[in-house]
Order: structure tokens, then C-alpha cells, then sequence
């Protein structure tokens, strides 16, 4: 029966708008470009000052991402790597942008440590440094790119880095890991590290050598983890993880093409530095010998909550420590790999 009043009709692209924009705005990637949109505001707001400021302002930081977070939890799986690398490359670029603008310092190893022994490498000496050549070498880059001062370049160089963790933490594909990726790319705190260090540079070896061991790719494995500890150290603990690993199940060619790879990069960039300048080269290592615990050391926090001792004047330097709690501090952290390699060479996984 017609009454007479006609109702208008909605357009078809009207009706199809709306769920659209409804999914649009459920999305997770939505989300996660909200939290670490208003993570950036939240740090343009806490100024210049970075040494001696309230906690609050990074605790709130980590509450926001933290809830971002949580709210795409239950869509984990559904995470795709193209738009988590766009996010986080977008939030490290603006991280970094705002510091500029800012006019924030930054920390003092790219604008002191790093700026002085790349001005020596690329004067032609090379200086008795306490990281491996590797190091020195993208010290040079960075000091000069930024035209004397590695603070700027160091900061934006280390972005390709990031996305690298991103991707291979993704690629391992188990459930936790497209969240995993997420949380990497889009913490706060991780922000602030990164902008001011280069250990993105093994960290990023490191994952991408240990996805290419879960795949057997033996050699290309080994060849990453060598790149990396030509920066860092670190990352041999992982090659020699998968060789003990490899010679447990009596897989000893795979050994052997790891341990190749590994030394390929290893000794290309050692031994002409070796054949430079022997004392500058040992340095990285002895060095490392005269080093205390420091408040940035992972063996602080319970030297903390079970001994007296408290942080230093700089954070990067020696703390206020009995002699004792340093030769703990060497214990625990020997004891604390020996359990890793251990663990790692008893695993029951594939690879």
C-alpha cells in the first residue's frame, strides 16, 4: 500500500562507504599508527632535555604503545609485514625528525666516541678502538656523511637495520611473531636506543642469521652472523650455538659450511687490519678487560636488588660497586651463556 512519501535512496558507493570506513577505523594497522602517532606527540611534548628528566614521560610512552599493542593482539595473525615496515620506518623517521627539531644532543657515544675514531679512520689511522673493524668502518661512514659528526647519519643509517629485525622476526612465521614484529618496530624506548647506537647493526645480523639457520641455509647463516660480529661480538655466540647444535645430531658438514661462512667475512676484515696495526686491532678486545658494571650492564639489576651499589655519575661509565661485585658480575655473565649455549645445543627443534 503507498502512502505517498518516498524516502530518498541511499547511492550504492554511500551504502558501501560505510563499512568501509568502519573497517577502516578497526583496523589494526589504524591502530598501531594512533599509538605511535600520539607515542610522537607525547615526545615532542617532553622537550629537549633527555638527562635528568621525570620517568614519567617515557612510562607514559610505553602505556600508550603498550595499549595499542594489546588492542591488536587479538588480530596478531592477521598482521601483514608490508604495512607493520611502513609504520615503523614512519615512526623512527619522525622519532628522529623531532629530536632534530628539537635540537636534542643525544647521547654521547655517536656525538663523541663514534665521531672521533671515524675522523681517525678516514685520516688514516686506525684507532686503537674497543669495538671490532666493522664498527670503525661504518664509524667513518657515519662521521663522514654528517660532515664531521656521526650523531645525524648514525641515527637515520640504523633505520635499514631496524626494518631487517622487523622483516626476519616476521618471516619466522609462528603465531606470536607478526605481533613480535610490531612491538619491535613500534616501541618507544627501542626508539631512543637506536637513534643513538649502532647495535642494530649485529642485532640485525643476528636475526637474519639465525632465520637463515632455521631454514638450513648453513652457509648464507654463518656468512650473516660473520658480518655481524665484525661490529659486535655477539653474534658469534649464535654461530657457535648452531655449530654445537649441528655436531650434536652429527650433521657435521652443515658445521662446516656455517663455520665457513662465519670466517669468510671475519677474516676479511680482520687480518688487513691485523697486518696494519696488530696493537690497534687486539684493543677491541683487550679493552674489554678493564670494563666494569655499569648501570646500562644486564647484571645491574640484581646486583642492585641483592648487594649495595648504586649508578655511577654517568650511566655509561663505572658504578659504585664493591670489587666483589665485579668478579660476581664476570661469573654470572659466564654462567649465564654457558646456560644459553647449553640450552641451545640440547634443543629438540629442527633448526
Amino acid at each position: 500500500m503507498q502512502t505517498g512519501v518516498t524516502r530518498p535512496l541511499k547511492a550504492p558507493s554511500q551504502e558501501r562507504g560505510f563499512p568501509r570506513r568502519r573497517r577502516l577505523a578497526t583496523s589494526p594497522y589504524t591502530i598501531l599508527a594512533i599509538g605511535a602517532g600520539l607515542v610522537l606527540v607525547l615526545e615532542y611534548l617532553r622537550g629537549s632535555a633527555t638527562f635528568n628528566t621525570s620517568p614519567a614521560w617515557p612510562i607514559v610512552e610505553a602505556l600508550v604503545a603498550g595499549a595499542a599493542l594489546l588492542a591488536v593482539w587479538p588480530s596478531r595473525t592477521e598482521l601483514r609485514l608490508a604495512p607493520i615496515l611502513i609504520l615503523g620506518g614512519a615512526f623512527q623517521l619522525g622519532w628522529i625528525a623531532i629530536h632534530l627539531h628539537l635540537g636534542v644532543h643525544g647521547d654521547h657515544d655517536p656525538n663523541g666516541l663514534y665521531s672521533a675514531q671515524g675522523e681517525a679512520l678516514l685520516h688514516g689511522e686506525y684507532p686503537h678502538s674497543e669495538y671490532p673493524p666493522g664498527a670503525v668502518a661504518l664509524f667513518a661512514l657515519d662521521t663522514w656523511l654528517g660532515g664531521g659528526t656521526a650523531r645525524t647519519a648514525n641515527a637515520f643509517l640504523m633505520i635499514p637495520f631496524q626494518l631487517l629485525c622487523v622483516a626476519g622476526i616476521w618471516a619466522l612465521r609462528t603465531q606470536w611473531t607478526p605481533w613480535l614484529s610490531a612491538f619491535v618496530a613500534l616501541w618507544p624506548s627501542n626508539a631512543f636506543f637506536w637513534e643513538f647506537r649502532f647495535d642494530l647493526v649485529p642485532t640485525a645480523a643476528l636475526v637474519i642469521g639465525l632465520l637463515l639457520g632455521h631454514r638450513e641455509r648453513w652457509l648464507a647463516s654463518g656468512f650473516v652472523l660473520g658480518l655481524g660480529a665484525i661490529a659486535k661480538w655477539t653474534p658469534a655466540f649464535a654461530c657457535l650455538a648452531l655449530v654445537l647444535w649441528l655436531l650434536r645430531r652429527r650433521r657435521v658438514r652443515p658445521a662446516e659450511l656455517q663455520l665457513l661462512g662465519f670466517a669468510v667475512p671475519v677474516l676479511a676484515a680482520n687480518l688487513p687490519v691485523l697486518l696494519w696495526d696488530k696493537s690497534a686491532l687486539l684493543a677491541a678486545y683487550s679493552t674489554q678487560n678493564a670494563r666494569t658494571v655499569t648501570a646500562e650492564s644486564f647484571v645491574y639489576l640484581p646486583l642492585h636488588l641483592f648487594w649495595n651499589v648504586s649508578p655511577g655519575h654517568w650511566y655509561f661509565q663505572g658504578a659504585d660497586v664493591p670489587t666483589a661485585a665485579n668478579s660476581a658480575a664476570i661469573w654470572l655473565q659466564i654462567v649465564a651463556v654457558g646456560a644459553v649455549l647449553a640450552m641451545a645445543a640440547l634443543a629438540r627443534t629442527h633448526a
